[in-house]
């Protein structure tokens, strides 16, 4: 079930549910894809003590969305920030963005998951 925005737009679990839902169909002709594809969940509004565990647990502002673990074409490995419509990054995710394309990753925004399903099949080439 998709939940959509005021806006119209899918919001950004939408549309990240529908880009799992993808690598789950894909994994059967390339069954790594489960393993070395993963949603970091750092987003998301929680009760103070539980973002203080989880801050003290090693979770980071400003971390995207997904991971894709396997490096490609000279780049270490891929990260996804997934935005609804017009969302914009916030300080802390640009300056994540720099430093991970400054240290050899790949990082994009992705806005729909027909962008994600196309930006991970152009990066692993399948």
């Amino acid at each position: 079930m998709k939940r959509y925005l005021k806006s119209g737009h899918p919001s950004e679990a939408a549309i990240q549910r529908a880009y799992f839902a993808w690598v789950e169909l894909k994994s059967y002709a390339y069954p790594d894809l489960l393993t070395l594809i993963f949603a970091i969940p750092n987003g998301g509004s929680r009760h103070p003590i539980e973002a203080r565990n989880l801050r003290l647990s090693g979770v980071r502002a400003g971390v995207p969305d997904v991971f894709v673990s396997l490096a490609r074409h000279g780049k270490y490995g891929m990260y996804i920030e997934f935005k609804s419509g017009n969302g914009v990054l916030s300080e802390k995710q640009e300056s994540f963005m720099l430093l991970a394309i400054k240290n050899n990753y790949r990082w994009n925004i992705c806005r729909t998951v027909e962008e994600a399903i196309r930006v991970t099949e152009e990066y692993l080439a399948i």
